[in-house]
């Protein structure tokens, strides 16, 4: 391989090994949720201080969803998060508030869009229709987010809300039983100076 080559193969892995050293992943659920927020739709979640020191002196970061899942469900109406035993919620709102995103936007039924919420769809991939002449009652709810990653501030340390609102009439999911909800997100801090 010519040096040129080798110089430019060594370069691109440089680059790739500082995104991924820049690129903190997260899965949080309501378990864990801080200052009295755990509901399965409605908790915060503290992040803690990042590694480097360059990293808590950055201003830019991107926040990307990966997924939504909300697990432990049963056969009764009372065990569903659709709260019914013949369909399932067609899918699902997530609102981040407090990490200085601004540049999504969703028209969440019910809702009039605004600049303090920021409002991602999933689509349940486990949503199913007549459940109980199928006896198919998924035990999850959720799936993965299709959209790009967006511009954020610098979380490092701070606590911020997660809210899971139905798509079908956007009110916020609530825990009847022992539902968990897992949230599946990454931040990548981004060096401009």
């Amino acid at each position: 391989m010519p040096m040129e080559e080798k110089t430019m193969v060594k370069k691109d892995l440089r680059q790739m090994y500082l995104r991924k050293r820049n690129t903190f992943n997260f899965s949080v659920d309501n378990l864990v949720g801080v200052e009295g927020k755990d509901e399965v739709g409605n908790f915060n979640i503290r992040l803690p201080p990042f590694t480097f020191p360059e990293h808590q002196s950055s201003q830019y970061a991107l926040f990307k969803l990966d997924s939504v899942y909300i697990t432990r469900q049963g056969k009764t109406q009372a065990t569903r998060v659709s709260q019914n035993v013949d369909t399932d919620i067609s899918g699902f709102y997530v609102e981040i508030n407090g990490l200085g995103i601004n540049s999504v936007i969703a028209t969440v039924p019910g809702i009039v869009p605004n600049n303090n919420g920021v409002s991602f769809f999933i689509l349940n991939e486990t949503a199913l229709t007549d459940l109980q002449q199928s006896f198919q009652y998924s035990m999850n709810s959720g799936g993965q987010y299709k959209g790009e990653s967006v511009v954020c501030s610098n979380p490092s340390g701070t606590v911020f809300n997660i809210k899971i609102r139905s798509a079908d009439d956007g009110n916020i999911i609530t825990d009847s039983e022992d539902y968990m909800s897992v949230v599946n997100f990454s931040i990548e801090l981004l060096d401009l100076d």
